[in-house]
């Protein structure tokens, strides 16, 4: 007993030092590194110091490094990394920047990269910054002109058009200028949000337009009201939300009526010309059309697939094997619920085995409750298990333009982990009620009753619902490969499935839950509005503050964050807020791919601290309330499903800084 407990002991300590070693590791001097790098032309590895650099907090050093290294880094195509670095500088270096710039000793070159770090200028000498780049575009050098047209499409300025085309009609003039031709006209786009053929059709648009109309390419001030009140909406929703104070679908459209009006009324909306402010609130929504049609297009296809009797024929072929065996119907009730929600998303895969489990449960006179529980934390783990299986695992995909097949390699192992944890605990839980009454043999006789062609009408259907499902999973997965989105090959699956199966069309597409699709609409258009206010920008900075500038520690520190926060709020509006926050952060500089799968795991995950933490939770324990009259309470939920979500809070910790420490993740 002792020598086991005493090998464990050691091998338990290294995987909790694991995450200290990796950032250990981490610790590199990215000054020296950033040396070297530019020394040999290496663009990724220049990239990738001067971005450790940009999050750390040493602001002597991170200057330093642009004076220096200005020019090269230019010379690589890193105008954009300059660009974050001069924006992270304090205002007095931006000061010191411009003396060097105007010095008539600096070379072109190297005016043209202190130009493009000063395209983050901020504060008092932002306006000196776009004048220099303003005078820029006169000069001869296309380096210069360049990084000018750049730095001006930042920061405006007066006559900041008139003066792009009047350069846009020098360079057209000039056979090799055409790069510059090019540069200027991306300022002007980025500045009006137009496009034109050329200087003329620029003039022309420019005369017409109106002197008030704004610049769009600039970036506003941070009003700290805005963010308060933006802030304070946002909250208002999610304690509505967590709290089931009212549904989630009106509490949603609530939130996002009030973040509409603050934000319209403290100008926060920017649209492009001839366009109203409100349109903003369209384009927030564009973003994430491919989500809410993923979720349209799947529960459509899975309607009349369950109509055909498809699962309902699957499942009781599982139930049979068990042969009523309560452990063996346990086990069961875990790998079908995995299965279900891999391919069938995790509301209705949820659904469908909770609904099978309570005839199988009330006709063998099974207690419930330790099924649901299982199906409900299951379905969090099976979530991970492909780019479509779970609502949170899909947005953050989507935001991430994840590849479908890397999940294979990076979700898919930890689904099976986090599984197994689940499954071994819930035994342990209720183990007790693991045990089978009455009869055996009139137990197996209820089992082989269990008929499972009883709700299939017609055999035609039934296999053509099983090979156009196939067929959709299999597009799930080439849909990048091909060009796509998801969006299109679950409406397509669905098509094929109205007009093979004989279903009436409107029937059908009135099953679809529409609350939660309006509680996305409205959710996204919260955040949306916040994101205008500047207030995730902020909370980036700070998760940057707080972990050094480490990739690591940003890491870790997100995920716990959302570990622990999943739970209370609801994992989907946590895994939707940030979004926008993970996107800022990689404008800061970090390699956010680990961040994406990070927040992947400990949002699914997260969701099994409460029985309102997941979707799943939510099903599995209303059903059991509604179905068997069995009330779960917060004391006993927390009781099981918090220690399930503590070691596996710990396992997929250890899993990230592992995938960040050996460089596992793709796209790192």
């Amino acid at each position: 007993m002792n020598r086991n407990t005493n090998t464990r002991l050691p091998f338990a300590l290294l995987l909790l030092l694991l995450p200290a070693a990796a950032v250990a590791q981490e610790e590199v001097d990215p000054r020296r590194g950033l040396t070297d790098a530019v020394a040999a032309a290496d663009r990724a590895a220049a990239a990738r110091h001067l971005g450790t650099l940009v999050r750390g907090t040493a602001m002597d050093q991170l200057e330093a490094a642009v004076l220096e290294h200005a020019e090269a880094l230019e010379a690589l195509g890193l105008h954009a990394d300059l660009a974050r670095a001069g924006g992270k500088l304090p205002e007095v270096a931006h000061g010191r920047l411009l003396l060097v710039a105007r010095d008539r000793a600096t070379t072109a070159g190297r005016r043209a990269g202190l130009l493009s770090a000063l395209a983050g200028a901020h504060g008092e000498h932002a306006a000196d910054a776009s004048r220099l780049a303003l005078d820029s575009l006169a000069a001869e050098d296309p380096r210069l002109v360049i990084a000018g047209a750049r730095t001006a499409a930042a920061l405006g300025g007066d006559g900041v058009l008139q003066l792009l085309v009047a350069r846009l009609e020098t360079a057209e003039q000039r056979s090799s200028e055409a790069a510059v031709a090019a540069e200027v006209q991306r300022a002007l786009s980025s500045l009006t949000g137009e496009t034109h053929g050329g200087a003329a059709e620029w003039r022309r648009s420019l005369d017409a337009r109106p002197a008030t109309a704004e610049l769009q390419g600039v970036r506003h001030g941070r009003s700290p009201l805005a963010m308060v009140i933006l802030g304070l909406i946002m909250l208002a929703t999610y304690g509505v939300i967590a709290f089931e104070l009212a549904p989630k679908a009106l509490a949603a459209l609530a939130g996002a009526g009030a973040a509409v009006i603050a934000g319209l009324a403290m100008g926060l909306f920017h649209a492009a010309p001839g366009e109203t402010a409100y349109k903003y609130v369209h384009h927030v929504i564009e973003h994430d059309l491919g989500v809410l049609g993923v979720i349209i297009g799947t529960s459509v296809l899975v309607e009349v697939a369950s109509r055909s009797g498809l699962f309902h024929f699957v499942a009781v072929k599982i139930v049979k094997k068990t042969q009523g065996d309560p452990q063996k119907l346990f086990l069961v009730t875990a790998l079908m619920t995995m299965i279900f929600v891999t391919f069938l998303t995790i509301a209705p895969g949820s659904l469908i085995a909770i609904s099978l489990i309570l005839v199988v449960t009330k006709a063998l006179d099974y207690p419930a409750k330790p099924y649901l529980i299982l199906i409900a934390i299951m379905a969090n783990s099976a979530a991970l298990m492909t780019f479509a299986s779970g609502v949170c695992t899909l947005m953050l995909a989507t935001a991430g333009k994840l590849a479908y097949v890397d999940f294979f390699l990076v979700s898919t192992p930890m689904a099976f982990i986090s599984g197994a944890i689940a499954f071994v605990l819930m035994r342990w839980f209720y183990g007790a009620d693991l045990v089978a009454k009455g009869d055996p043999v009139a137990r197996q006789k209820t089992i082989e009753g269990f008929d499972e062609w009883a709700v299939v009408k017609d055999k035609k259907v039934f296999y053509r619902m099983g090979i156009i499902l196939g067929c959709t999973i299999i597009g799930f997965a080439l849909a990048q490969k091909i060009g796509v989105g998801l969006d299109f090959i679950a409406f397509m699956g669905a098509t094929a499935a109205l007009i093979l199966s004989g279903e009436n069309a409107d029937e059908v597409i009135k099953k679809v839950n529409w609350a939660v699709i309006v509680f996305f609409v409205g959710l996204f258009v919260v955040i949306g509005a916040v994101q205008s206010s500047g207030l995730l920008d902020v909370l980036a900075d700070g998760l940057m503050a707080a972990s050094g500038g480490s990739g690591l520690k940003t890491v870790l520190f997100v995920s716990a964050f959302v570990l622990g926060l999943s739970g209370v709020v609801d994992n989907i509006p946590v895994a939707a807020t940030l979004i926008p926050v993970v996107r800022s952060l990689g404008e800061q500089g970090l390699v956010v791919a680990p961040l994406w799968w990070a927040l992947i795991m400990a949002s699914n995950l997260g969701g099994n601290s409460t029985p309102v933490g997941s979707i799943s939770t939510i099903l599995a324990m209303s059903a059991l309330e509604k179905e068997r009259g069995v009330k779960v309470g917060w004391g006993e939920f927390l009781k099981v499903g918090g220690t399930i979500w503590a070691f596996q809070s710990v396992v997929v910790m250890i899993y990230i800084a592992v995938f960040y420490v050996w460089g596992l993740y793709p796209g790192t």
